[in-house]
């Protein structure tokens, strides 16, 4: 484990990294330059207010995770499991606001599923798996909903994540939704 002060000094080359940012000490890292969509890292805010307006804020800059104030810390070890092993970290409510943000805006996560798969050349199982993906499910409702183990799961996330040369399930979302 690396704890540094200073964002400049971590190697953002590892798949392994979980940086945390504290929301109370920096509750606008945007200001600081902080933005996780410009780093190869996987993010956790931590401290974010429950029910604060711009949970959604936090999703859309990349972020892998975010923990509500007044939780505990205790959440902390499962969270950076959680989000290490390529899933994402959010509370239910806003995992349902966002599904349902991309359903209002008529986007149908299998026809997204299917142009990825065209354009990237996604396996049949790779497919599948990112279909999944952008429904919403968890690594371990994949697993379950496909009858494999999580880790087969994790393979195929992790190969749908490398083949589109992206880092997170957020940004899989952004582009399936933009199309680039």
């Amino acid at each position: 484990m690396q704890t540094d002060s200073s964002y400049s000094n971590l190697d953002f080359s590892s798949d392994q990294l979980c940086v945390l940012l504290d929301v109370q000490t920096m509750p606008n890292p945007v200001r600081h330059g902080i933005r996780p969509k410009d780093f190869k890292a996987n993010w956790i805010a931590v401290n974010i207010k429950p029910h604060e307006a711009n949970s959604m804020q936090w999703v859309e800059e990349g972020y892998s995770g975010i923990i509500h104030s007044g939780l505990g810390l205790e959440l902390l070890p499962r969270a950076v499991s959680v989000v290490l092993s390529g899933d994402v970290w959010y509370p239910r409510a806003l995992l349902t606001e966002i599904v349902k943000r991309y359903q209002d805006q008529g986007l149908c996560p299998d026809m997204m599923a299917t142009k990825l798969a065209d354009e990237y050349a996604l396996t049949r199982k790779e497919h599948e798996v990112c279909k999944l993906m952008l429904h919403g499910l968890s690594n371990t409702q994949i697993a379950n909903k496909s009858n494999v183990s999580i880790n087969t799961v994790k393979t195929h996330t992790s190969k749908v994540l490398n083949k589109l040369r992206i880092h997170s399930r957020h940004e899989l979302m952004s582009l399936a939704i933009s199309g680039d």
